[in-house]
């Protein structure tokens, strides 16, 4: 009790930032997790348009749909990153927790500018700080998406605040421009507009034709926006079809959507980063939850006579969250947490608002079990979040959570094995791929990441099959395209390979692994001039790239390019000077251009390096010495 009034005797600011420093704590642990493979390579560690801020790279970034997203600001943000961090995860995930801590503030400050009450406004913000189902947006450096646009749709949502107390053409420019740039960093900000007009709700306008004809540059805006992500999603299949679910089906998910989002912000339990969709067909609660909810509309109705906050924060909740309840099949789970991001501000402020309004009205022992209620609730969804965020340390961690929920999903089985298999921890990834084919027959992904095992393993018929029927399966995934060139490469038939590697090119003209090994069929069916064209776009895609500087440098030595050669070989010694084939054919560079010492001391380096070397050659290059 003391430390609530003595809470209330400072300003909003500095209960805004104490609600952040709480936050802080709570998500000291998120610094310490890495990458994983969910859209975080997409993103970040494999995505080529980061390595370098130049004009073309910044152009291809601000155009490119990322995953079936189009969102230039949160890419820029990656790519101004990437020149401080490279791969380093620390440096994102400092951003990422800097960002939700702004929001907070936001947060706070637009619910006082609202109600003008510090107590709800700083338990709005807490709550919104420190809720496990915000893990999710925060620990995923993916999700920056969502830090980013939710940071410039709460500054568009205070600007707009401020216009209804003073209206300026100045004001209603800077919430325009802030829409913009929310929508720029997430098409979810498509609903601001909507929630404008419940704000000119709250603060008691009528509203009418005039206020919504008012508000059309925004209307305009947001729809060009939201039309754009439907494609963008389209584009990359993130849109399921769900051929199999008539309208009703739809409504019964929404609903169903709906329910378990605000059941899940009271009891945050069993929290995954995939919820599949229902396996089994429909369970009761999918036709409890339009019953339930035409309850709390009911309820809410009756409440709106006697107070708006109710009737504001239930809207909230729904206008910020229905592009995401499934109606359209957006993504591929029934719910996803991160959605939960910005609708849980109208939850929270009505939670916030009915505690303050108890308060006010109840006796001394009242005012007791409410505070410890109060603190009961906000230190136990606290230990939720500290105990949620190492589950996103990594991949491993990650997807195996996911499967201790949910024991069935074939995506999780994929991309645990894919960690498998980069760890080169083979058996265990071929479990995991067997399981995702024997759960999804019809998983192209799986088969492609199968076939890759069997070609490592030599197993070159079973491999050829599971990436054919990957392809039959999905023949827009360049990853298996490439892959099955390898392996006509591997096989010595080189105009099938480079076949697969074109297409994969064609499906991902940015991928210099593509171009590299398309060089190297090029070389080895006698087409040099090919082979050093692919190349070089290899190298332009991405200046460190090690395989493709060597093979450029072998094939400027085999064509007696000596100059040319020994410039590529000494930028793969200076990446990686325990290189033993990069010092050997740079020896062999260097005699080419009769500089016989500088031959010698490569030559002996590679030896140093395990590298056999031919007594002949030495000889030759001794004879050669003065």
């Amino acid at each position: 009790m003391q430390f609530f009034s003595t809470l209330k005797s400072f300003g909003p600011r500095v209960q805004f930032l104490l609600a952040g420093i709480i936050t802080l704590i709570v998500y000291w642990p998120s610094l310490e997790n890495g990458f994983t493979n969910w859209d975080d390579p997409a993103y970040i560690t494999d995505n080529i348009l980061l390595r370098s801020l130049t004009a073309e790279n910044l152009s291809r970034l601000l155009t490119a749909n990322i995953e079936g997203n189009y969102h230039p600001l949160t890419m820029l943000s990656f790519a101004l990153e990437y020149q401080l961090f490279q791969t380093a995860p620390l440096g994102y995930h400092i951003t990422n927790l800097l960002l939700h801590l702004v929001n907070v503030y936001l947060v706070g400050w637009l619910i006082f500018q609202l109600c003008r009450r510090p107590m709800v406004a700083f338990i709005t913000a807490l709550f919104f700080g420190i809720h496990p189902m915000h893990v999710e947006s925060v620990a995923w450096l993916s999700e920056r998406k969502d830090l980013l646009y939710t940071c410039f749709y709460l500054a568009a949502l205070v600007n707009y605040e401020k216009h209804l107390e003073k209206p300026s053409v100045t004001q209603y420019l800077w919430v325009l421009l802030f829409l913009v740039l929310s929508l720029l960093s997430k098409a979810m900000a498509a609903s601001l507009p909507l929630v404008l007009l419940l704000m000119d709700y709250y603060k008691g306008h009528r509203i009418n034709w005039k206020q919504i004809i008012g508000k059309w540059p925004f209307f305009v805006v947001s729809a060009i926006a939201g039309i754009g992500a439907i494609v963008a999603q389209k584009e990359f299949n993130a849109i399921q079809h769900l051929e199999y679910f008539s309208m009703t089906d739809k409504l019964l998910i929404a609903a169903y959507g709906l329910i378990t989002y605000m059941q899940k912000l009271i009891l945050p339990l069993n929290l995954s980063s995939y919820y599949p969709y229902p396996a089994e067909g429909f369970t009761t609660i999918f036709y409890i939850a339009p019953v339930l909810i035409g309850a709390i509309a009911t309820g809410i109705y009756f409440t709106a006579k006697k107070t708006r906050v109710i009737v504001f924060g239930m809207l909230f909740y729904l206008l910020t969250i229905l592009l995401v309840l499934q109606i359209l099949g957006v993504g591929r789970t029934i719910i996803a947490e991160r959605y939960t991001y910005i609708p849980y501000i109208g939850l929270f402020f009505i939670l916030a608002a009915a505690y303050d309004h108890f308060l006010g009205k109840a006796g001394k022992t009242g005012k007791i079990f409410l505070t410890l209620g109060l603190a009961g609730l906000t230190g136990w969804w606290c230990l939720l979040t500290w105990e949620r965020i190492p589950v996103w340390k990594d991949s491993e961690t990650l997807w195996t959570n996911v499967l201790e929920q949910f024991p069935n999903v074939p995506v999780a089985y994929n991309n645990r094995g894919e960690v498998y298999c980069e760890a080169e921890k083979y058996d265990l990834a071929m479990h995991d791929f067997n399981r995702a084919l024997s759960l999804d027959p019809n998983n192209a992904k799986a088969y492609g990441n199968r076939g890759f095992i069997y070609a490592h393993q030599r197993k070159y018929t079973e491999a050829m099959t599971d990436l054919n029927n990957s392809l039959d399966l999905d023949d827009k995934n360049p990853l298996v395209w490439s892959n099955r060139g390898n392996l006509y490469k591997e096989l010595n038939q080189h105009d099938q390979a480079i076949r697969d590697f074109t297409k994969a090119i064609r499906l991902d003209a940015l991928n210099p692994v593509a171009y590299n090994n398309r060089g190297i069929s090029y070389s080895l069916s006698n087409q040099p001039k090919l082979a050093l064209k692919d190349y070089n776009m290899a190298i332009r895609l991405d200046p460190v790239y090690q395989k493709a500087y060597y093979n450029r440098g072998t094939l400027h030595q085999s064509l007696r390019q000596y100059k040319q050669s020994v410039e590529d070989l000494n930028k793969v010694i200076d990446m990686d000077p325990t290189y033993g084939p990069a010092w050997y054919n740079r020896s062999l560079a260097w005699y080419g251009l009769g500089h016989f010492n500088n031959a010698l001391q490569d030559i002996q380096q590679a030896q140093s390096l395990g590298i056999p070397v031919s007594p002949d050659y030495l000889k030759k290059i001794r004879e050669q010495l003065p």
